[in-house]
């Protein structure tokens, strides 16, 4: 079970590589006349802001450092206005589930300070680790974290965005996330540094620790605002059934507004049904065929390079077998009938093929490249790299990436 989760800072909770290139650039132009690329600033990081002025900067450390945290704070707010979308929301549902939040970056604590202040994250992490002018082991900061909030190792991840980042986790003997969401991610790089997860949304990393803790959502009484998400979800896709097949721009700005999030070269036949839409993260090369169903009261991820099969479905709500929890004392409201529901999210990695007339059922991960064969109904979870069939599906078949 998770309790804790340790964050690195700059490219896993917000886009401030950009940010940190340029200042030094500029800061080092103005003092030394010397026009220095991305690459040759990207060499010098693995010690603090601090660090990399005195490598740069010898003679001129002090005006130089301070130079870099004026352009720092003046020019945050233009280049680095947010953190990664989603990022305030997982942190407020990590509180809300009494996990702890840390962060362990090799950022200098001067800038760290401006950019937790500019971005509102600032009251969210139980502890902060930063960098030093020598180099940073994060893996020392993350053992001294574990000690402090006497959890287990096997309890804790590390989420961060470089292959470094990965090591340190290792070396600390915890999980490590590779944070994948950021463009500037080496997803290559990262895959082939063996992360215990790949995440490559927000949204993924909340699912694969819900699935992880066994999170439950239960709904007893719809309320009025996720009616409301229920019937714009009927409207969008009752729209997207009466668009022409060959009117690209209109159904990609219909699916755009009903889900959480749709990537690139997604294809989606006609009918599709789900229903909320917004708890549905697709990412690139997916291709949907006709009828399917997603029962997204909880998320579902469909990573790259998927194929879903027509009338597959896919359901993150379910009930209790016991007649007693299924249903409600005093249930009947305003003549509808309520039973108590529970819902739990469902993944589906890169690679997936899902046969046609398939059943996915909640908690399930389909692992990365497996396929799902015909008419199966997936009832737990399936690894990577296999063909798996029957009801319930098993695999019968592993092969190589």
């Amino acid at each position: 079970m998770i309790k804790c989760v340790i964050f690195d800072f700059d490219g896993t909770l917000a886009d401030t590589l950009p940010l940190c290139i340029t200042i030094f650039r500029k800061s080092i132009e103005k003092l030394s006349g010397k026009i220095l690329t991305d690459r040759e600033i990207i060499n010098t990081f693995g010690v603090s802001e601090e660090g990399i002025i005195k490598k740069l900067l010898p003679d001129s450390y002090e005006e130089g450092l301070a130079l870099y945290l004026q352009y720092y704070n003046d020019l945050h707010r233009q280049m680095c206005p947010e953190p990664f979308n989603g990022i305030r929301e997982f942190l407020q549902w990590l509180k809300e589930q009494g996990i702890l939040a840390a962060l362990v970056t090799g950022k200098g604590g001067k800038s760290l300070d401006i950019s937790l202040q500019e971005l509102g994250l600032a009251t969210f992490f139980a502890q902060i680790k930063y960098g030093n002018e020598q180099g940073t082991d994060k893996s020392v900061y993350i053992k001294q974290i574990i000690s402090d909030f006497s959890v287990s190792k096997q309890d804790v991840i590390y989420v961060g965005d470089t292959v470094s980042d990965i090591a340190s986790s290792k070396r600390a003997g915890i999980s490590a996330v590779a944070a994948a969401w950021a463009e500037t991610a080496d997803l290559e790089k990262l895959e082939n540094a063996i992360p215990t997860y790949l995440a490559r949304s927000i949204q993924d990393l909340q699912c694969w620790i819900e699935k992880d803790n066994n999170v439950r959502k239960t709904v007893n009484i719809v309320n009025k605002a996720d009616l409301q998400i229920i019937a714009n979800a009927r409207k969008l896709t009752r729209e997207y059934y009466l668009t022409d097949y060959d009117d690209t721009e209109n159904r990609r700005r219909i699916l755009t507004a009903l889900f959480g999030k749709i990537g690139n070269n997604v294809a989606i036949d006609t009918p599709f049904h789900c229903n909320y839409g917004k708890n549905i993260f697709i990412g690139d090369n997916v291709i949907i065929n006709m009828n399917c169903t997603f029962v997204d009261d909880a998320k579902i991820i469909i990573g790259n390079n998927v194929l879903i099969a027509s009338n597959v479905q896919i359901y993150t709500a379910s009930h209790s077998t016991n007649p007693n929890e299924r249903m409600i004392k005093n249930w009947r409201e305003k003549n509808v009938n309520w039973f108590s529901t529970y819902s739990e999210p469902i993944i589906i990695q890169d690679g997936v093929w899902i046969g046609g007339g398939a059943i996915i059922l909640p908690n399930v991960v389909i692992g990365k490249n497996s396929v799902i064969g015909a008419g199966s109904v997936v009832n737990r979870s399936i690894p990577d790299n296999c063909v798996a069939v029957g009801n319930p599906c098993r695999p019968i078949r592993y092969f190589n990436q």
